[in-house]
């Protein structure tokens, strides 16, 4: 596939992921040691074609198999797959404490409007493939479903 041949409409998703979803994936209060953070050192952004590409190493069919079934069960449909695509690149990209200081802290205000630039420039601005009506709304998608997979209550 080529890189023009891709074009995705942006739209948000619709809330975070319900308990059972969190429990069936490990996140938030659920997180243990085998779960998608585990793999997240996989995850890694193509800037080429806008979406996750699953890095190759010991764990990479395991990280696949996660990665689409995740994709299939917890993202509303295919325009959310960027944001949940670029949230896990930004997870990848976290330290542990980095990760650690988001679960403790929840909503973090100079996160949205710091982090949230990041995500704009870093990713959103010079999307080719994608549509959007407002960059700040994909970047809010995009720290939605950071607080989704890293935040122990539903509706952090």
């Amino acid at each position: 596939m080529k890189k023009e041949d891709v074009k995705i409409v942006y739209s948000e998703p619709d809330d975070y992921f319900p308990e059972e979803i969190r429990k069936e994936y490990k996140l938030g209060e659920y997180a243990e040691e085998d779960s998608i953070l585990k793999y997240r050192s996989y995850f890694v952004y193509d800037f080429e074609f806008e979406d996750i590409q699953v890095a190759e190493g010991e764990d990479h069919d395991a990280a696949q198999a996660l990665y689409d079934k995740m994709t299939k069960d917890c993202v509303a449909d295919a325009e959310d797959k960027w944001a949940f695509d670029i949230a896990l690149d930004c997870i990848r990209n976290f330290t542990d404490e980095e990760c650690a200081n988001i679960r403790e802290q929840a909503e973090i205000p100079f996160f949205h409007f710091g982090y949230g630039i990041t995500v704009r420039n870093k990713y959103v601005h010079p999307s080719k493939a994608h549509t959007y009506f407002m960059a700040d709304d994909v970047s809010s998608a995009v720290e939605d479903f950071i607080y989704a997979i890293l935040i122990e209550e539903e509706n952090a």
